[in-house]
């Protein structure tokens, strides 16, 4: 009875290191896309970009 209660709590305990483990993996993940996503914006606006076509209008 014991036995089995003690192997139960280590196979939930794995499986939440598991989840977390996977959880902090997707975080990861997220902020090195958020990092190369600001770093083509940042790019993009630092390159000189034609005047829009209502700004042509109005000269």
């Amino acid at each position: 009875m014991w036995v089995q209660m003690l192997q139960q709590q280590r196979v939930m305990l794995q499986h939440q290191q598991v989840m977390h483990r996977q959880y902090r993996d997707q975080q990861v993940q997220a902020k090195r896309h958020h990092r190369e996503m600001m770093d083509i914006l940042q790019q993009q606006s630092v390159q000189p970009q034609p005047p829009s076509e209502q700004e042509v209008q109005h000269q």
